[in-house]
């Protein structure tokens, strides 16, 4: 299945922390496409390993991300199964994401 992701950051720092690289790791392994929308611009971008970094100020919170994530990719859709979206206030994950969305597939 190809997915693609949208991910909602902000940090009043304009920095990434390492959980959120985590996250990104863990995303990659079921996402053919991860776009990262910050509403703030970064310090570094150098340690995302993502398809697209939108990092520009605006005051929507996490639907303002996921709105300019979804603006970026509208004319691909197609292209995806699934479009996801997520933010950075989840510490984690535990456990793979993989079974977890083979085992969503599967309920279909």
């Amino acid at each position: 299945m190809k997915r693609a992701v949208v991910f909602a950051h902000y940090d009043k720092y304009n920095i990434v922390d390492d959980y959120v690289t985590y996250y990104l790791s863990a995303l990659k392994e079921i996402a053919s496409e991860i776009v990262f929308v910050s509403c703030n611009r970064l310090a570094d971008k150098s340690n995302l390993d993502v398809s697209y970094v939108i990092d520009e100020p605006h005051d929507e919170y996490d639907f303002g991300s996921y709105k300019r994530g979804y603006l970026y990719l509208k004319d691909r859709l197609n292209e995806f199964d699934e479009l996801v979206f997520v933010n950075d206030s989840c510490f984690g994950p535990l456990q793979p994401l993989l079974p977890i969305f083979e085992q969503m597939e599967k309920q279909d």
